[in-house]
């Protein structure tokens, strides 16, 4: 069982960390009094013996926490039949490859479920996130898995992979568009891009850049 850790504490696993809240206490100063349950952010989990690993939560953290304050946001997340990020952050893990790709850990963090497999089954060279769209089985969370490739781009990439994988686990499903052109060139349009102007307006209100020259879009 995933353990409940109080604000700014961890507990180690070997070389692994299991942080509830995703912030520390350092990260909670910064951003003035935090006025929510610490057992209500998103679960990180992460390699401690891995410097960018260290410094991601407080990434992620900020990507979130802008996203969620923002009313357009959330309205734009309504549009496309998402669940607001407001409320996904009551029960939603989020866990790094280095990680969810050994199945030895599992146990500490898939709360009984097999996510972890099932991330391990679908990760490719060009993944860039593993999220089940809503809910996970009966486990009652969300699962948010985060390639090497998408943590080793800059903020403004990393911004996008998060949102776009928290409208997925808000519920909603990617679809494959590619084109027989694309296919011929090999590119791989990104899943939600049947989203069509949709998913521009989550870019646009969700993240600082307002949208991604690197990927979405």
């Amino acid at each position: 069982m995933l353990p409940t850790t109080a604000d700014g504490e961890s507990e180690i696993y070997g070389t692994y960390s299991v942080t509830s809240p995703i912030y520390s206490s350092t990260w909670s100063v910064l951003w003035g009094p935090q006025t929510r349950s610490p057992d209500i952010n998103p679960v990180f989990i992460h390699r401690i013996d891995n410097d960018k690993e260290k410094e991601l939560g407080k990434r992620i953290l900020d990507i979130v926490y802008y996203a969620r304050d923002k009313k357009d946001c959330t309205e734009a997340f309504k549009a496309v039949g998402a669940t607001p990020i407001n409320d996904q952050i009551l029960n939603t893990t989020i866990v790094t490859e280095n990680a969810f790709t050994n199945e030895a850990f599992d146990e500490n963090w898939t709360r009984g479920s097999d996510i972890g497999r099932q991330m391990r089954k679908y990760l490719t060279s060009t993944t860039n996130d593993l999220t089940w769209p809503g809910i996970f089985q009966n486990t009652g969370w969300r699962f948010i898995g985060l390639t090497n490739r998408a943590i080793d781009g800059k903020d403004d990439y990393l911004s996008v992979v998060i949102i776009h994988s928290l409208v997925h686990s808000g519920g909603v499903t990617g679809k494959d568009s590619q084109t027989w052109v694309e296919w011929t060139f090999g590119i791989n349009p990104h899943d939600l891009r049947y989203l069509g102007e949709k998913y521009k307006e989550i870019l646009k209100h969700c993240t600082r850049e307002g949208h991604s020259k690197a990927f979405g879009q």
